[in-house]
């Protein structure tokens, strides 16, 4: 097997290229600070951490994105057909949600839509656990089967529902404003961090010579 090395110091390729982008775009050099003790000069530690709150931004945007999209047209159309109460609840088929793994997931794993959206089945079980003995309790179970199984929003529920999973402005334009401003603010951070170290120093400074 071949390996890219580079002339000058033998290193593999991917390793040079690793250092680079490290000491270019991941480690902001510093200047002295007579208050603040950073050790060598560099902060790779903060820009990461940085960095990080700026994935998780994204990341996070991505899932209030998906919430309010495709989960958002599930909490519509139980809405839109006044499915309210567990006589007027209706399975995914009837609602056309029952070839959508995203619902199907979210409704058996998501505590996000649960926390809105009900279940007649597991309503009743819940029900029968609690009027049951102590010694029947354990050979309760509940098998979960969204084809069979009928959703309603209570009405209790219905503005919670509306607020959390509204459509309007969380759009994909929306979305690439976020993770631009995003990235152009973590940017910035970044490239002015020795100076607001400075400011941090001075004002530790005046506050000892006090």
């Amino acid at each position: 097997m071949y390996q890219l090395f580079t002339l000058e110091t033998q290193q593999p390729l991917i390793s040079e290229l690793f250092e680079y982008f490290k000491d270019r775009y991941f480690t902001v050099k510093l200047g002295r600070y007579e208050n603040i003790n950073l050790g060598d000069g560099t902060l790779i530690t903060p820009t990461m951490i940085i960095l990080g709150l700026m994935i998780g931004i994204i990341i996070a945007g991505a899932l209030v994105l998906r919430d309010r999209g495709i989960l958002g047209k599930f909490v519509r159309a139980l809405n839109r057909e006044q499915c309210n109460s567990p006589e007027t609840a209706k399975t995914l088929a009837e609602l056309g949600f029952d070839r959508s793994i995203s619902i199907r997931n979210a409704l058996r794993n998501g505590k996000r839509l649960r926390s809105v959206v009900h279940c007649v089945e597991w309503e009743a079980f819940e029900a029968a656990v609690a009027s049951a003995e102590e010694s029947e309790k354990p050979n309760l179970s509940f098998r979960w089967d969204n084809s069979t199984y009928h959703f309603y929003i209570p009405a209790e529920k219905r503005i919670e529902a509306d607020v959390r999973f509204e459509k309007e402005g969380s759009t994909w334009k929306s979305y690439v404003i976020l993770v631009i401003v995003t990235v152009l603010l973590a940017v910035g951070i970044i490239y002015f961090l020795p100076d607001l170290l400075q400011m941090l120093d001075n004002a530790i400074g005046i506050i000892k010579s006090y």
